[in-house]
This record gives structure tokens, sequence and C-alpha cells, in this order.
């Protein structure tokens, strides 16, 4: 069961796959998804999956964890692309779940009314189907919503102080946090380099935003230094360790969903170390990646280039892109929370705003400047006067 759910949620947790050793690993996922839709708690009921399921997917880390390069490059493609990848990382029409990117205890006591209806709901069927009054019931009806009401309250104060404490949702973007810093001395993504003897990599408290369990790619299994609770919390805790994961995707009961996500993450973590092992085979695509004076279709396309060889697999995530990008949640993002990574379009809507007399009068300065500037250093050589800014 999982504390986060209302109407006795459950998570399903796989242990470790890989489809090298075993090719069969997407019809055993399958299978395992055919029969929770089979095998309702409550036969009334089919299971469903809600605005407060997340599809978390874990990649082993030993390789990032060993590699500083490899890191850096890492964090350095998800600010430049984390836009991108929560707009591409669900099903066709399928947006990200609000509670993904802002949380609100609202709605999970909204859930926990409707979960309590439904369980005064069933003890009536079950009453009238049994003949008996409903009073029989009811001391099983209310031993089953006071646990309920208990946890339900106590989830939703915990989920509050985490929003208190800055938090947004339960896959909170970090990009705006990672690009910010790279003008700061005490570089976000250079700090990450700080390792010990044994490759292991301690994150100081300036990288603390990706070391948290709200982050959208969290960090926090890659030995992360979050101090001695953090450490006596993991003691004989195995499964997570050495592991980075992937929080934005959606919770689903499609295999080919699932299957889609596996990849797409998969291509982001095969071109980080493709830039380290063989990086002449993305230098070009990734160069042309990074640049910024491109329209946001533009960056997906050159995201998507960089990511897959197949025009097919490129055409699947361009049409989750198309058909989610103006969804209302992406227009709530608050200003610095994605970083910016495409600028055409946010000039275009400039252009058509300012006044062609207020750019000639700009100009006609610059151009005053230069012809000053030109006057007065007439035969040095520009570069000597910063002729690159």
């Amino acid at each position: 069961t999982d504390a986060s759910l209302t109407d006795n949620g459950a998570e399903v947790v796989s242990p470790p796959l890989s489809e090298t050793r075993n090719p069969t690993v997407y019809e055993q996922l399958g299978t395992v998804l055919e029969l929770i839709k089979q095998c309702p708690k409550n036969p009334e009921r089919p299971p469903y999956v809600n605005s407060q399921c997340g599809g978390h997917i874990h990649f082993d880390a030993t390789v990032l964890e060993s590699n500083p390069e490899m890191m850096e490059n890492f964090l350095r493609l998800w600010a430049e692309s984390e836009e991108l990848i929560y707009k591409m990382c669900n099903a066709e029409n399928d947006p990200i779940r609000e509670g993904a990117m802002y949380y609100s205890p609202i709605d999970d006591i909204k859930g926990l009314v409707k979960a309590v209806l439904g369980d005064v709901r069933g003890a009536y069927k079950s009453a009238e189907k049994e003949n008996k009054s409903i009073l029989s019931k009811l001391p099983g009806l209310l031993k089953t919503t006071t646990k309920r009401v208990i946890k339900g309250y106590s989830t939703a104060l915990l989920k509050s102080a985490d929003k208190l404490s800055g938090r947004d949702g339960f896959a909170s973007p970090v990009s705006g946090m990672l690009k910010a810093s790279e003008l700061k001395t005490d570089n976000y993504i250079k700090s990450v380099q700080q390792h010990s003897n044994f490759n292991k990599f301690y994150f100081n408290s300036s990288v603390k935003g990706i070391t948290t369990h709200s982050s959208g790619i969290n960090m926090q299994h890659v030995s992360a230094d979050n101090g001695v609770l953090d450490s006596l919390n993991r003691l004989g805790k195995t499964k997570d360790l050495n592991t980075y994961e992937f929080r934005m995707h959606n919770g689903s009961l499609d295999v080919d969903v699932w299957k889609q996500n596996i990849l797409f993450d998969s291509a982001i973590a095969r071109v980080v170390c493709d830039m380290v092992q063989d990086p002449e085979k993305v230098r070009k695509k990734l160069s042309k990646f990074y640049e910024k004076d491109v329209s946001e279709e533009e960056k997906v396309d050159r995201f998507l280039e960089l990511l897959f060889e197949s025009k097919e697999e490129r055409e699947i995530y361009k049409k989750r892109w198309e058909s989610v990008k103006d969804a209302p949640i992406f227009k709530k993002v608050k200003k610095g929370k994605f970083s910016e990574t495409f600028k055409r379009d946010d000039l275009k809507k400039v252009s058509l705003k300012t006044k062609a007399k207020n750019v000639v009068t700009t100009m006609k300065r610059v151009l005053g400047q230069v012809k000053e500037f030109l006057q007065i250093n007439d035969g040095k050589d520009i570069m000597e006067f910063g002729g690159r800014e």
C-alpha cells in the first residue's frame, strides 16, 4: 500500500529488470498488468489509475557514479531538455498529472471524502445482500473509516509540510535551478564533481534540489550524503541504492506505454554515455540541440534526432509532444521552474509588441556609440576591447 494514494491505492514494485538478460521482460510486465486488471480488491469496481499515480522508473547509476564527466553531462542534458521531457514522457493526450507539478492538500481531502462515501455505500450493499440491518455493519465501517481518516489526514499534513519547505509536486522541475547556477561561482553542476577516493559522489548542501524524493530526476540514492539521519535510514535498505529515478511519468496499466517510457529514458541514458565514450557520434547533433535561437518545435526535433536513429521512434514522442504542448498544466508552471532553452517564440511575441520607432531610436544610439568607439581606437585591434562580446 502507498500512503500518498487514497481509496486503498497500492503501488506495484518490480525487481531490477534487464531486457538483455531476459528478452521476455515486457511480456512478463504485460502479464502482471493483466493480472492487476483481472483481480481487483473490490469485484464491483475495476482497478484504475488516476492523477495520484506515478510511473517511476529507476536506472542503475553505477556508470554515472563512477564517472564525474558523465554525471556532469547528464545534469547539463537534463537542464537543457527538462521541459521537453515533461511534454513527451506520457502517452498521447495524457499530460503530466497535476500532482507531479503542484501539491494541493485539498485534492487529498476530496479523495478521502470520496473514499469514505465508497465505504458507506459498500456497507449498505453488503447489508442488503446478506439481508441484515445496516447497524450490524456499523462497527466494521467505523473501524475502516477511522483508520482511513487518520491515515489520510496525517499524509496530507506531511505533504503540506513538504510544500511549506519549498517543494512543489512529486516530480518538481529542477532545470531552472540547474541553469541559474551556471552564472554563479559555486556552480551547482560543478559541485556534483565533489566525490571521495572511492568514486562515490557526495552531493553537498548546494545540490540537495536533486537529492529529494520530490524532484523530477531523483539522485537521492546515488551515494548522496544527506547527513547522519539519512545514513541511519538507509541501513539495511539496498533495493533503491545506486539508482537514479525518473519520476515524471504518469501511472499506466498499458504495457505499451510502459515500454515507450522505458525506451525514452534509456535513450537519454545512452546519449550521456556516448558523450564520454564516443563523443564524435553525437557531437554535431548535440551542438545543434544546444543552440538557443530556435522555436520549441525545432528544439523538439533536434532532441529526438539526438535520442533516436529511427524515424518511427521519433514520431512516437513527437506526437506525444504535439498532443499536450498546450495543456493547461504547462501554462501554470511558474517562471524560472523550467530553464529557458528555446527563445525564438518569445522573441516573436516581443517583436509584435514593440513599436518600430523604439527600435530605430535604439539602433541610432548603438551606431553612434560604435562610430565613436572606432574613432577613439583607430588602428587598434578590436579584440583588445572585448570584440567577441
